[in-house]
């Protein structure tokens, strides 16, 4: 194999694995020390070169004589006739300047054309290879650790794709090394060839790519050299494992268009990865590795939330593995660029993208834990480069970089309030930290880089107006996690200012957003969704907010002359609590009832919350039933249970949440059947020893049935606590006073679906709500 300069092929290395990123020492040091381990060791060696220059004589002006003779001798690239007159040659045969001249006939020149050319000559090697292997061996250890670690993560990524056994993983621990860490004497044999193939690469014009991921193929592919170990897929097919332009460029398309993922989390501001991916993907410009791992893990959210059909064997017929390994490939991948690294990685806007975006893929994919390890991670990456501040009147950026930064944080905020929410665990972004303004209400494509943004008005609906809608209602949901559910239990008077801010924050959301025209629906499709999801997350924090009054066993109405003025408004304010919780529990599954018969429902059924939203409020209906088995209403609430298990069974297919969730349901379904047996609210079966049968409870609702239930539901009036108490007893000092210690109770959340389904752990739930007491209830966790 020809080597002709190393330093000349190791740059474009460098330079492609982190072209935006510094490197810790010097590449110029490395390279040269590289290239003089591969010349001639009677002129690299620094022994030798000592010796040549002391031989002739101590003397000084012998010694200063000798290194004249050393001098090199620079080859005359002019020809001769332009050498003696000094004058400047175009190096043509002949050259411009003797034609002009009329003597083009002697344009001669003192290298003959052939020899003009660089020699392609193999390399000479010492004969003392173990010597010089091991000199060099620490020379590409020390290279490859000065490189981004990201950079470094990404080609272990990609060789795992490729390894198999222990040799290959030998091979692997070559690129990962760090100093003082030994090599084998392949690992350095490959690093060699890899230096050549480099060297005549780079004389070469590249060509694009087939693929958008085609240079990360192409960097291993260098760094590799064609050499295949043992049990080691050729590196030509490399290619291959990532999808092809077209590809790519459809589920992109997918993914900003139809999705409503995007919708949702707007985390990647499309005008400016479109320019990126465009410049890029048409020429010789390698992206980041982080800009890569963004890529990757945005087409595998596509194909999260793409749904299956017969398109599919047309669409994905380039890659003959299918979409599921795609899929798959593609989140490993940004995975182990995001986390595989022995070193901090450094802060970067695309970094904290790809953060979230795997976060919420993670979420989606029921992997509960990781994806709350993901988004803290997330956002502590977002603090180190103080975006906690805001960006025009702390930073004095550019409005666009400022707004760009701005959905971004208020984006991490959004997730850490309902992370707090669901898991039951502290936040990270602390309010008095942060003077972030909320986002303005601009479609990202008049997000420009001008002197000045100036937002539109609330009325004037825009592909922003549901995150700054939904980072307001995070405020509030952040206000009730501080006052209600982290250490101390809240007064009834929090309970009660909680409600009623959430009914105000309903009732003044812009009306363009409620009601759109179809002019407005054809132009703005994920408007109607928006305003679905809104609404189900209201709901869903006024169900968060009194449930816990379900706990309390309910007072005899025989009881309530026995009682003092003062208990008898505390029992008539848990009443109504439990109330107003369970018709914003039937009202919540009937929105996602309705959701669930629309046509656009099946692309966007990968949401793990929307299964998470149909399964709260059906085990809070049992709850109910449990807590309260002689309430005559029980029949009419495990039918709305029915209903909800009739939604899952519709969302199954897409969602990955919706399967775990039925079977919680199922063990519900068992314990409330058997309540209402014994009560006498269902038939009760027995067998010819006349024992009871267990009851399996009647099959799911029908959808028609699910409808009209539904719609008469959603047509009745909203009530709250300050309707049904009545403003003179709301006004009662009470209230400031009264703790509700049933706040010390937890449910069951995301983290209970998202690992193996335990009956045995459900069912002590169950039995810890029959044991809750009415005034200092236990705390229990599931």
């Amino acid at each position: 194999m020809a080597v002709d300069d190393p330093a000349m092929g190791l740059g474009p290395v460098i330079k492609a694995l982190s072209p935006e990123l510094s490197v810790h020492s010097s590449p110029s040091d490395s390279i040269s020390a590289i290239t003089s381990a591969f010349r001639d060791p009677s002129t690299s060696s620094p022994e030798a070169a000592s010796t040549d220059v002391t031989t002739p004589s101590s003397n000084s002006s012998l010694h200063s004589n000798f290194r004249r003779k050393l001098k090199r001798n620079r080859i005359i690239l002019s020809c001769q006739a332009c050498h003696k007159r000094k004058q400047q040659c175009d190096r043509g045969r002949p050259c411009q300047r003797c034609v002009s001249r009329g003597s083009a006939d002697r344009c001669t020149y003192e290298q003959a054309e052939e020899l003009g050319k660089r020699k392609q000559v193999e390399p000479s090697f010492p004969e003392d290879l173990s010597e010089r292997v091991g000199h060099l061996e620490g020379l590409v250890s020390s290279t490859l650790s000065s490189l981004e670690p990201s950079a470094l993560a990404g080609l272990d990524a990609l060789i795992q794709l490729l390894s198999t056994n222990h040799h290959a993983l030998a091979n692997r621990q070559a690129l990962l090394s760090v100093p003082g860490v030994t090599i084998n004497d392949s690992a350095v044999q490959v690093a060699a060839a890899a230096l050549g193939q480099l060297s005549q690469q780079v004389i070469q014009e590249p060509a694009p790519s087939a693929t958008p991921f085609g240079p990360i193929a192409d960097i291993l592919h260098h760094i590799r050299g064609s050499t295949t170990a043992p049990g080691l897929a050729s590196l030509s097919d490399l290619q291959s494992h990532f999808p092809n332009q077209k590809v790519t460029t459809y589920l992109l398309s997918y993914y900003f268009d139809q999705s409503s993922h995007h919708w949702v989390w707007p985390v990647i501001h499309r005008p400016c990865f479109d320019n990126y991916y465009r410049t890029f993907s048409s020429g010789p410009l390698p992206p980041s590795m982080e800009y890569i791992a963004l890529l990757a893990i945005t087409c595998s959210t596509a194909l999260q939330f793409l749904p299956e059909s017969d398109q599919d064997a047309i669409t994905f017929a380039d890659y003959p593995q299918g979409r599921r390994v795609l899929k798959q490939r593609l989140a490993e991948f940004s995975a182990s660029v995001l986390f595989t690294s022995a070193d901090y990685p450094s802060s970067s806007i695309e970094r904290i993208q790809a953060l979230i975006m795997y976060s919420i893929y993670q979420w989606n994919e029921c992997n509960a834990a990781e994806s709350w390890y993901v988004a803290s991670l997330a956002i502590r990456m977002a603090q180190t480069l103080a975006m906690n501040r805001d960006g025009t009147s702390t930073w004095r950026m550019r409005p666009q970089d400022a707004e760009i930064r701005r959905r971004l944080w208020w984006i991490l905020y959004t997730i850490d309030r309902c992370h707090s929410m669901e898991y039951r665990r502290p936040y990270l972004i602390m309010e008095h930290h942060t003077d972030v303004q909320l986002p303005m209400n601009l479609d990202q494509v008049d997000v420009l880089d001008l002197p000045e943004l100036v937002g539109k008005p609330l009325e004037e609906p825009t592909d922003s107006l549901f995150l700054l809608l939904q980072s307001r209602l995070q405020q509030i949901c952040g206000q009730i996690w501080d006052q209600c559910f982290s250490v101390n239990v809240p007064a009834y008077r929090v309970v009660i200012d909680f409600e009623e801010q959430l009914r105000k924050f309903e009732r003044e959301l812009p009306a363009t957003f409620i009601y759109q025209s179809t002019q407005t629906t054809i132009a703005r499709p994920y408007l109607s969704f928006q305003n679905q999801l809104m609404i189900i997350e209201i709901c869903n924090t006024r169900v968060q907010l009194l449930r816990p009054f379900l706990f309390i066993h309910p007072t005899k109405d025989s009881d309530m002359n026995e009682l003092s003025e003062r208990d008898r408004k505390v029992c008539h304010f848990h009443k109504y609590a439990k109330a107003i919780c369970l018709a914003f529990c039937k009202r919540q599954l009937a929105l996602m009832c309705l959701y669930s018969t629309q046509s656009l429902s099946r692309g966007q059924n990968a949401w793990a919350g929307l299964a998470l939203v149909v399964f709260k409020p059906a085990l809070m209906l049992g709850i109910a039933i449990l807590m309260d088995t002689r309430n005559p209403e029980n029949e009419e609430l495990e039918e709305w249970i029915s209903l909800a298990q009739g939604v899952l069974i519709s969302m199954k297919p897409q969602n990955a949440l919706a399967g775990k969730a039925l079977q919680h349901l199922d063990v519900v379904r068992k314990r409330t059947q058997f309540v209402l047996g014994v009560t006498g609210h269902c038939h009760v079966e027995y067998d010819e020893a006349g024992e009871q049968i267990p009851c399996k409870g009647p099959m799911p609702m029908e959808p028609q049935r699910r409808i009209e239930r539904a719609t008469r539901i959603l047509s009745q009036p909203q009530p709250s606590l300050v309707d049904l108490l009545g403003h003179e007893v709301v006004a009662d000092p009470l209230w400031s006073v009264q703790r509700a210690g049933v706040f010390a109770g937890h449910f069951p959340g995301i983290e209970s679906l998202s690992g193996p389904v335990s009956s045995a752990d459900l069912e002590n739930f169950l039995d810890s709500c029959l044991s809750m007491q009415s005034r200092l209830p236990h705390t229990f966790t599931f």
